[in-house]
């Protein structure tokens, strides 16, 4: 192969594990908790409150 081809690859390969090093070393951000997922959940505990009611009420 031609030296200029050996080293083109070799920087960019560097470079490559270089950026992924950096991308692992910056701080990952919390997301905002959605206030759709909260609803939802909020809606399923519900209904599974409903249901536990119900049962419990055969029940007893």
């Amino acid at each position: 192969m031609n030296k200029k081809k050996i080293a083109a690859i070799m920087s960019a390969v560097n470079s490559y594990i270089k950026a992924g090093q950096e991308c692992a070393a910056a701080p990952m951000l919390p997301t905002p908790p959605s206030i759709w997922g909260a609803d939802g959940r909020r809606q399923m505990m519900s209904m599974r409150n409903l249901w536990q009611m119900r049962i419990i009420k055969k029940a007893g």
